[in-house]
This record gives structure tokens, sequence and C-alpha cells, in this order.
């Protein structure tokens, strides 16, 4: 699965004898017939700008996707029947979005989402399961977000990040760590349950 600049993705589909039959009932005169490998973009544009990150989000219910991208948003897609029926964007950074992810303790009707990119900035949000929500962006709310002491420029990077869920579950908190342009690791804990202070400040 490839991002490209327009919005759309590029999903490369290898040869085999259902997606060979598919193809035959298919416009594929651009194609040399008998190759081995095919190519068949599937797009829907989400992004303005290449997505630079994009991770799954399942529950018993629901499934989602989480994208980042060059333009500077992060947008939450639900999937049902094999398309994407509905979208929200959630406040965009000041600078690119490099990294995406998730973190969700078992059996648990909510999700830490999380995103990170220019001027080494990472945001926290918490997606709730609640079905009897009309729409999906009811269910989202910011919870924090990440900043450092020392001056930043658009060129510092947060270019990855990863969160995963810690014991004992009952305590709704999660381990997440980023790695930023300049080598450095940011490591923090980060809770479901509301607190005063909404920033987090780092090293």
């Amino acid at each position: 699965l490839t991002g490209q600049k327009d919005g759309c993705s590029e999903i490369d589909l290898h040869f085999s004898d259902s997606f060979g039959s598919t193809l035959a009932k298919m416009d594929v005169s651009h194609h040399v017939r008998g190759n081995m490998h095919s190519m068949y973009s599937i797009g829907s544009p989400v992004h303005a700008e290449t997505i630079n990150d994009a991770c799954w989000l399942e529950c018993s219910r629901s499934t989602y996707l989480l994208t980042g991208s060059n333009d500077c948003t992060v947008k939450l897609s639900k999937l049902e029947d094999n398309k994407f029926v509905s979208a929200i964007e959630l406040p965009p950074h000041e600078s690119c979005v490099r990294g995406v992810c998730s973190s969700r303790h078992p059996n648990a009707d909510s999700t830490l989402l999380v995103t990170c990119g220019g001027k080494l900035s990472m945001e926290f949000y918490i997606l709730y399961y609640d079905q009897t929500s009309p729409t999906t962006s009811k269910q989202v709310s910011l919870l924090c977000s990440y900043r450092t002491v020392r001056e930043t420029t658009i060129d510092h990077r947060m270019n990855a990040v990863r969160a995963t869920p810690l014991y004992p579950h009952e305590k709704q908190c999660h381990f997440v760590l980023s790695g930023d342009s300049d080598g450095n690791l940011h490591l923090c804990v980060v809770s479901e349950h509301a607190v005063a202070r909404r920033t987090t400040i780092g090293a």
C-alpha cells in the first residue's frame, strides 16, 4: 500500500487464479496478458498531499483507518462493507504529520490515538466505541499534547511513533515511544483519565 501525492492510495496485487479471472473481465489492454504480476490501482481520495503513515483500528463492531499526511492533517476513516463510509478530520498539526499509531487495552471500549510530526509535537486522542452516537466526530476527543522545552523549528520532526497498553488494564495507561529527526527517543506514559494539565513537556 503506497500513499500518493494526490491523496489516492496505490495497492500492488500479486497474481492469483481468482485475481486473474477478475482481470479477464476488465479492460486490461494496457497490461501484458500472461504476466505473473499485474498492477491495479484502487484509490480513495483522503488527503491533499503524500500520506506518510497509516494504521488500522479494529474493534468488535467497527474498523477504522487513521492516516497522517504532508498536508498537516490527520483523518479517521470508518470502513464498512469494504469501503470507507465516513471520515473526520482531527485538528491539523502546525507542520507535516509524520507518524500515527494506536493502542487499546483488551476488551476496552476506547482506543488511544497518537499523531506526531513537525516541531517535535505529539497529540493524543481517545476514540470511544459508542454505537449510539450518530457521527464518529462525537466519539473522538482530545486528551493532551506533547511539546519539548527547547526551541524547535519546522525542520525538527517526530518521524515515528508507537504505543502499547500498560498493565494493570484498570489504570488505562499507555506507553508511547517516538523518535525524532535528531536521533532522540521520547518516552511518555499517557493515561486515558482526564487530567487538569493538557500539555506534557518533554526534554
